[in-house]
């Protein structure tokens, strides 16, 4: 159990350090056509759309990724919303979604308190 515990606590380190560096892959990979899917079909670090959302969680990157384009790059606002959507909902979702939420919401709520929002 503690060796499951710490493989997931270093993916998660490992996918958080991706996300804080996003805008250097956002760069690149908008360059090359490229994106680099996080989960489902919106969560990714290309901020693109890449079909229809496959559950909640992804309707919310969904809704955050329309905000990143209107905007032009981070929109605190809308990362505060999606936070504040997805984080009540944690409990109740399973297995990965689960923890591919937990990571989302602590990357915005690490790129929030960057910014000074």
């Amino acid at each position: 159990m503690i060796k499951k515990r710490k493989k997931t606590l270093a993916a998660a380190g490992i996918v958080i350090l991706l996300l804080l560096l996003s805008p250097i892959f956002v760069s690149a990979g908008r360059a090359a056509g490229l994106t680099m899917p996080i989960y489902g079909n919106c969560c990714n670090l290309s901020y693109t759309n890449n079909g229809e959302p496959i559950d909640f969680l992804d309707a919310q990157c969904s809704i955050y990724n329309e905000a990143w384009q209107i905007k032009g790059g981070f929109d605190p606002q809308a990362a505060r919303e999606l936070v504040r959507a997805v984080k009540p909902k944690i409990s109740q979702m399973s297995g990965s979604t689960q923890t591919v939420a937990g990571l989302v919401t602590a990357y915005f709520d690490v790129r929030l308190f960057l910014s000074g929002q």
